[in-house]
């Protein structure tokens, strides 16, 4: 059985780990910024792979190895964070509540028919 190995405590600790590590990195970017760069993972694993046990690398591996690392520079140049509802709203307009900016609630010909204003 796989729950009598001695290092399988470890494995849920680790997995445990990484999915709390992978909470607070949600928390701080949206997933289609941090999806992709996890892909470094695969560079990763191909270096260690030649450095530490001297397998060798082919030119595909290579090939795709520069690819990724190019999608990775793509992506690390976009906006980590994707604009939320009423974010780039004046700060005294988004506590009111409504998410406009204040020029589009003074401007007379912005006014929504019916509309009472203070």
């Amino acid at each position: 059985m796989a729950v009598r190995q001695p290092l399988f405590p470890v494995t849920i600790a680790l997995f445990i780990c990484m999915f709390l590590n992978w909470m607070v990195v949600l928390a701080m970017a949206d997933l289609s910024y941090a999806q992709p760069i996890t892909a470094l993972g695969y560079v990763t694993v191909a270096i260690t792979a030649h450095v530490v046990f001297d397998e060798p690398v082919a030119m595909r591996q290579i090939v795709g190895i520069a690819l990724i690392l190019a999608g990775v520079v793509f992506i690390s140049r976009t906006p980590h964070r994707t604009a939320l509802l009423g974010e780039h709203a004046e700060p005294h307009a988004r506590a009111r509540g409504n998410g406009l900016p204040q020029s589009a609630i003074h401007n007379p010909q912005s006014a929504i028919p019916g509309e009472v204003r203070p």
